[in-house]
């Protein structure tokens, strides 16, 4: 009888159902389930520590369980097309990832930082590049304009940033991946939150610990990625292959908009995130605003 009542009242009410919306997530209850149902998880619960992270990095529009890959500029034109302001900084990401690991973040934050250790051969970019003099890195923080040289196999120098620092690394050997406990505090702490001794023993050691990858020490600038080697590597070489975009805003989120971006603008890559071959330019849409 109680079915038979809910068919009589139901019966003649029109339902839309938006194409996000999974009906088996669906109540029906006469309302437009567009603003009846909340959006999927890893849509909803982004921010964190001052900054909302973009849910879910790109996705091929060929398969979305591989994540896109992108040049760097060709990056961060698609995210602040997008609404973002920039990629994460070092301490952002690897702040919301250390936090997973001890437990710290809600179930719909996991989510998200699931997908951020999502395998994949090429890690994401991070809003930091590098320079290698000698014995002193110079890091510069959220930079732009940082296009692809293809016939010169480099990222060309002019560009603009927020701030930049100078460490030392002395001592710390040329084209290999270099152990964290390698480097001055100063810099760890400055990347991974905190000095060595205290991040969590999944970064410390095992077959995930965090390694640093630094460029040549030929003054070339070199925008940085995480986790390709490992899930909390530090990717600053090597940036011609591309790697996953993943955008963030300083502040709450403004909507819960659910949605997987794919990326799909008429220059199709062939190459898929589990390929080993080099992506062809995209060419650079950010314009300089200033040198170095």
């Amino acid at each position: 009888m109680a079915l038979k009542h809910l068919l009589d009242e139901l019966d003649g009410k029109e339902f839309r159902v938006s194409k996000d919306v999974s009906l088996e997530d669906t109540i029906v209850t006469g309302e437009d389930p567009l603003h009846s149902v909340s959006p999927g998880p890893a849509e909803t619960e982004s921010f964190y520590n001052g900054v909302t992270f973009e849910p879910k990095a790109v996705r091929n529009s060929r398969n979305v369980d591989f994540k896109e890959v992108f040049t760097y500029n060709a990056s961060l034109a698609r995210l602040t097309d997008k609404g973002y302001e920039r990629h994460p900084r070092p301490s952002e990401v690897f702040g919301f990832l250390i936090a997973n690991l001890e437990k710290k973040l809600t179930a719909e934050q996991e989510i998200v930082a699931e997908d951020m250790e999502k395998e994949d051969y090429y890690g994401e970019w991070m809003s930091i590049a590098v320079k290698r003099s000698d014995d002193i890195l110079t890091v510069y923080i959220d930079p732009e304009g940082l296009v692809w040289n293809d016939s010169k196999d480099r990222y060309k120098k002019i560009f603009n940033f927020s701030d930049r620092r100078d460490f030392s690394i002395s001592g710390i050997p040329l084209n290999e991946y270099v152990e964290l406990n390698r480097f001055n505090d100063d810099l760890v702490e400055f990347l991974y939150t905190r000095p060595f001794a205290q991040l969590p023993p999944e970064i410390r050691e095992g077959n995930e610990r965090a390694l640093i990858l630094l460029p040549p020490p030929n003054k070339k600038i070199w925008p940085v990625a995480r986790g390709s080697i490992s899930r909390f590597s530090f990717d600053g070489y090597y940036g011609i292959n591309g790697r996953a975009s993943r955008g963030v805003a300083v502040g709450m989120p403004k909507d819960n908009e659910s949605k997987v971006d794919t990326w799909d603008d008429g220059y199709r890559s062939p190459y898929m995130t589990y390929s080993n071959r080099k992506l062809p330019y995209l060419p650079g849409i950010i314009k300089d605003k200033g040198r170095y």
